[in-house]
């Protein structure tokens, strides 16, 4: 209900295999836990979400938001830069790997 008609759904296929029954929405569907669980880290189930979000829109350059990780996190949690990066690829691996997971219902969303 929260998601205005149009809009851009990320769906967790892990946790959320029925789907939506919502045909107004485009739909993002990525076994996003399964694949972090793949990187040995169920942590990064978001940063492989946000990865295969910025392939399919376009909305920034991979590679970009993989330089931004060492920009944004403080330097405690900077150890952490290389498993993020690899499931910010991960995401977009995915999106390149199995074009279904893109379920545009609604007219091709807009993100900019």
């Amino acid at each position: 209900k929260l998601l205005r008609p149009g809009g851009f759904l990320l769906l967790n296929t892990s946790s959320a295999s029925e789907g939506t029954r919502r045909r107004d929405l485009n739909v993002l569907a990525l076994p996003a836990s399964d694949l972090a669980e793949e990187l040995g880290n169920i942590l990064v189930a978001s940063m492989i979400a946000v990865g295969a979000f910025l392939e399919k829109t376009g909305l920034a350059a991979l590679d970009s938001a993989v330089r931004a990780l060492a920009e944004v996190l403080p330097a405690r949690r900077q150890q952490i830069i290389r498993v993020n990066e690899a499931a910010l690829r991960k995401g977009a691996e995915f999106v390149r790997h199995n074009p279904q997971a893109w379920q545009p219902n609604a007219p091709e969303v807009s993100v900019s």
